[in-house]
């Protein structure tokens, strides 16, 4: 981790460098800090993160350094390990195999889009989600998308799509996640629905996919109130509850570490 609060002085290249030693095959990243910096700076420390296949964090608040450094520590430390039930997408719609609620792993790269069948929601709504970790030697920006077509393989809705620069560190996936409603897919048909996810990158690298259907609203007289702001981006909330009471997380860099989120004192 390279905290700094300027630009190189000694005559040296470190963007240069980071990029050298990567192509050399250390086995390493660095993540950097920007304190109070000014716009060239910024620009040499973030490409300094970039050639090091690590990610940039600007901090202009001193008083938010703490939290920066924790949090970057913390999802170091944590590393990205990807887990799920196995399946091998298929290379067409037809013969994508069947995915139900959970979580799935599988590899991207080696036979182009992965396919797969979702669970019928009825009337409900779809949430799918694509992870990937570009490989080391993907030094460029990286993307994964993932979109949904309906039986006759009309698109629903639009595909989402993340990008990352420089972001094959070995601990930052990147994720594209969509979810479709009843309403959203009254444009492209009945399904069967098929998931279908891409990567730019031509290598092979680990994708997880998650998948959660969410059934239709029967009885809307039944839902619990609207949870409510005071007026605009306040901070204050009509609910009783101050802003705080406001516990501190920080997420993991995959599905598999996230967290649980704990209850706010009082709630």
């Amino acid at each position: 981790m390279l905290v700094s609060d300027g630009e190189e002085n000694c005559g040296g290249d470190p963007c240069e460098v980071a990029a050298d030693l990567r192509k050399k095959g250390a086995d390493f990243y660095v993540d950097v800090v920007g304190l109070q910096v000014d716009p060239a700076s910024r620009a040499q420390l973030t490409c300094i993160a970039s050639a090091g296949g690590g990610t940039y964090y600007d901090v202009q608040d001193v008083s938010r350094l703490q939290d920066t450094l924790t949090r970057t520590s913390v999802r170091a430390a944590r590393g990205y390990a990807p887990a799920g039930r196995p399946v091998e997408g298929g290379t067409t719609r037809k013969d994508a195999p069947a995915v139900t609620d959970g979580q799935w792993l599988d590899t991207v790269g080696d036979s182009g889009p992965e396919h797969y069948r979702l669970p019928d929601p009825g009337r409900g709504t779809f949430h799918v989600a694509a992870a990937t970790l570009p490989t080391r030697g993907f030094t460029g920006v990286s993307s994964v998308e993932v979109g949904v077509v309906s039986a006759d393989g009309t698109p629903c809705g639009s595909p989402a799509r993340e990008t990352a620069q420089g972001a094959s560190n070995g601990g930052a996936p990147i994720a594209a996640a969509l979810t479709l409603s009843a309403t959203d897919r009254e444009d492209c048909g009945g399904g069967p629905y098929v998931a279908t996810v891409t990567s730019n990158n031509e290598e092979v690298q680990g994708l997880e996919l998650l998948v959660r259907t969410e059934p239709e609203v029967e009885d809307a007289s039944a839902l619990p109130a609207a949870f409510g702001r005071a007026s605009g981006f306040s901070d204050e909330v009509q609910a009783g509850r101050a802003a705080a009471d406001a516990v501190p997380v920080v997420g993991g860099p995959n599905f598999s570490s996230a967290p649980p989120t704990p209850a706010p004192s009082g709630a």
